[in-house]
């Protein structure tokens, strides 16, 4: 098997595609950034603020239904992004510490144990990535 070529079977998103993805989301949360609502807590908050359960949320409510506007983030997901496996990519995309020294205080092994998948995927190294 190739280096990388289990991740591009399962993320099938080049890196455009996931920022596009992503910047949709950007916009769809601005349009609704003033969207109120109660929270489970008792707060009234904005959606631009706090992206908490909201309030009658219950543990046995499917999770998308337990927070504000979720017949919104239901399509978005159907519409823009479809499939689990975008998902994933995503999720690995937004989450992944493209400067672990600055979020984490980790040492470069991070960046070492991260590069060569996000370098075989994204073809960019962990090092050469500037904010």
């Amino acid at each position: 098997m190739q280096e990388g070529s289990f991740l591009k079977k399962l993320f099938g998103k080049k890196q455009q595609d996931v920022y596009e993805i992503l910047k949709k989301l950007a916009d769809l949360i601005a349009q609704n950034a003033g969207y109120e609502y109660k929270t489970r807590y008792g707060y009234s908050v904005l959606l631009e603020n706090s992206f908490w359960e909201i309030e009658g949320s219950t543990n046995d409510m499917p999770e998308i239904d337990r927070y504000p506007l979720a017949e919104i983030w239901r399509k978005f997901y159907k519409e823009e992004i479809g499939d689990f496996g975008t998902l994933l990519q995503i999720c690995f995309f937004i989450n992944t510490n493209w400067d672990d020294r600055t979020y984490s205080g980790c040492s470069s092994e991070v960046s070492k144990f991260y590069s060569p998948t996000i370098r075989s995927f994204y073809g960019f190294d962990l090092a050469d990535r500037k904010r």
